[in-house]
């Protein structure tokens, strides 16, 4: 028998002194405000954590290098603090890591900057724009773990939409595991597109021997180059065909013609700028034939054949009059409109909601919401009739309420008494400490409005309803479904689209999936069993996605592991549960159990080579698995990344785990 035992790593604290920057130990550099290096100015970071509280800016020829080092960007939230690298300025990183103390941060290449990776990790975005040059060998791209995307980002020029910029994107990457890739083309270009899927890419390259017509400014070359995830976004005045491709986001704008046919799509994301546009029945699943001709008012044109569409629809919408009809929204995303900017959804349900940089009124009647991401830099306006779907919440995924965001909320209110509306009633509104805030009336048919202003202070309150007039109340949150009914009345009905957002009741009720053991062969008691905890519970956005503890023990046949959350795990269908699991000698060998598959699958550079069903079961909160063996590599010891994730790729909580047996 192999003796089973957990090896826990040692924990840095760092002790932060405020002002500039200030030497900790040798091994350690604290670094407050931006770092700017211009002319021939030259950094070396070497053999030590550097941790810097603010943005890097690299310009001229200076050049910043990490050598076994890492460099730590200090941050609240989503990419308060990024790294840019212009001009011709250049960054190296031999041995080295680049990583954000909280969510991700980005590092950008953009006119002739440079940058040279050596076997290191950037565990954020690296994005290249026209005229900048990545040599990347032996690498990392992405994060390692945790709820976060990134990877690298290729456009043709730094916000080419606006700029027109045609200079050469240049990558040559090798050797490298990238988590998200993302080709973002712009110029006025045709191109085929074809085969690419996640996996490890032998050779992969896309440049003007891409084009069928006009300039494609991108000479990019991949060799052994394992690709988790393939985004592709499309703008400009160009003409593309994607054809036989399994692409997580695909993204078209402007007046871009693109015809996809035989592919699986995670989402289909519609970027539109200020106009006048009417969508309708933008649904999920099989798409046999969509011409989606937005064309005549200055939009994309879309046509899709045999495509199947993952998980639903994203809108971008940058100001206009929009009207989206009968739909299933994963997200909504009015970014950077104007106050009379306006949004009317009917019928629709809408996973998330990201009022980022938005001042218009978004209008929802009759629709379900499943969450409200905090808002960044927003004046948003919600109207309409709506509910929140009762597992979402405000979301502080992306970082907390900042830069003076606030949302209005408009609350219809009706009145009704034995069935009856009533007219011109008293309806208040009243603060958390009872004081009297507005007063209005009901119009003839029982009906009235109500309107709360919510900001960083106030977002979290509790207001109340009140008709004095029957002694009803209710209470009044950012988050209360409407209309409010006084006194209460019976919840809405379901609509057909909220199969998109979650799976039923009925369906979280039926029998729990299992592979069972051999016969002769059980389960552990796992009550026995001592639990290595997360670095902190409650860190998903959902029970059923939660990760509390890892529990490990063995015999001569199986490796068991049990996957302890805090409520019962999500359906398969909305949730995936994956262990990944490396042998200590190399880190191109992979072994991955996927719940929704229930099997262990062997890749070498994220290219499977050998599946096999492996016994698993689920029992109350616990996912449990017995891997035989035989199955795993010949080691000392075994690295464990375990990832709870929304379908298909949003990781909402992991945790990694050494062990050796």
């Amino acid at each position: 028998m192999r003796k089973l035992s957990v090896l826990l790593g040692v924990v840095a604290i760092a002790v932060w002194v405020t002002g500039a920057s200030a030497e900790t130990s040798p091994a350690e550099t604290h670094h407050s405000g931006n770092l700017e290096l211009t002319g021939t100015q030259t950094l070396i970071i070497e053999n030590k954590t550097y941790y810097q509280d603010g943005d890097i800016v690299l310009s001229d020829r200076a050049q910043l290098i990490l050598r076994n080092a890492t460099l730590v960007m200090v941050q609240a939230y989503h990419e308060e603090h990024n790294i840019r690298v212009d001009q011709s300025a250049r960054i190296e990183l031999t041995d080295a890591t680049i990583r954000s103390s909280v969510d991700l941060s980005t590092l950008t290449l953009s006119a002739k900057a440079t940058a040279k990776l050596t076997r290191a990790k950037v565990e954020g975005y690296l994005q290249l724009y026209g005229g900048g040059q990545l040599d990347c060998d032996s690498s990392a791209l992405g994060p390692s773990s945790g709820p976060y995307p990134g990877g690298l980002i290729v456009a043709d020029s730094y916000e080419a939409a606006e700029t027109g910029s045609v200079e050469t994107a240049r990558a040559r990457i090798s050797n490298t595991t990238i988590h998200e890739f993302s080709l973002a083309v712009y110029s006025p270009c045709s191109t085929a597109i074809s085969d690419i899927h996640p996996g490890n890419q032998p050779t992969w390259e896309f440049g003007q021997q891409s084009a069928t017509s006009g300039h494609v400014p991108f000479d990019l070359h991949f060799t052994n180059v394992g690709v988790e995830v393939w985004d592709v976004r499309l703008g400009g005045s160009g003409n593309h065909t994607l054809r036989g491709c399994t692409v997580f986001q695909l993204a078209v704008e402007d007046t871009v013609r693109i015809l996809c046919s035989e592919s699986n799509i995670g989402e289909a994301v519609l970027i539109l700028d200020a106009g006048t546009w009417a969508l309708s029945d933008l649904q999920p699943g099989l798409v046999e034939a969509l011409d989606l001709d937005l064309a005549r008012t200055g939009g994309p044109q879309v046509r899709l054949n045999n495509v199947t569409i993952g998980s639903g629809w994203h809108l971008r919408l940058r100001g206009g009059q929009v009207s989206v009809l009968d739909s299933a929204i994963t997200r909504l995303w009015p970014r950077v409109d104007t106050a009379s900017s306006s949004y009317i959804l009917r019928n629709c349900c809408v996973d998330e909601l990201l009022p980022w940089e938005t001042h218009g009124t978004v209008d929802l009647e009759n629709c379900v919401l499943g969450r409200i991401y905090t808002p960044d830099s927003a004046s948003l306006t919600l109207r309409g009739s709506f509910r929140i779907n009762e597992n979402r919440s405000l979301d502080a995924m992306w970082g907390p309420w900042r830069n003076g965001a606030t949302i209005t909320r408009y609350f219809p209110v009706r009145v009704v008494a034995d069935g009856k509306p009533v007219a011109n009633a008293t309806v208040e509104l009243r603060d958390k400490e009872n004081h009297l805030i507005q007063s209005v009336r009901t119009d003839a048919a029982g009906q009235t409005e109500l309107h709360v202003t919510f900001d960083e202070t106030s977002n979290a309150d509790t207001w109340t309803v009140h008709v004095p007039a029957g002694a009803w109340s209710h209470p009044l949150t950012l988050l209360s479904d409407t209309p409010i009914s006084l006194p209460e009345s019976q919840q809405a009905v379901a609509l057909p689209c909220e199969q998109a957002l979650q799976v039923s009741e009925s369906s979280q009720t039926q029998q729990e999936p299992q592979v069972t053991l051999p016969l002769g062969e059980t389960w552990p008691t796992w009550s026995t069993v001592p639990a290595l905890q997360t670095d902190a519970a409650e860190q998903g956005l959902a029970a059923g996605r939660d990760i509390l503890a890892l529990k490990v023990t063995s015999d001569t046949q199986y490796l068991f592991l049990a996957l302890e959350l805090r409520d019962s795990p999500d359906p398969p269908g909305t949730s995936r549960y994956f262990f990944y699991i490396w042998g200590d000698e190399s880190r191109h060998t992979c072994y991955l159990f996927a719940l929704d598959s229930g099997t262990l699958a062997k890749s070498v550079d994220w290219q499977s080579v050998s599946e096999s069903p492996v016994p698993f079961r689920i029992t109350g909160n616990m996912v449990e698995i017995a891997l035989p063996l035989q199955l795993l590599p010949p080691t000392e010891g075994l690295l464990v990344t375990i990832e709870a994730r929304i379908w298909p790729d949003v990781v909402e909580d992991s945790m990694d785990v050494r062990l050796a047996w």
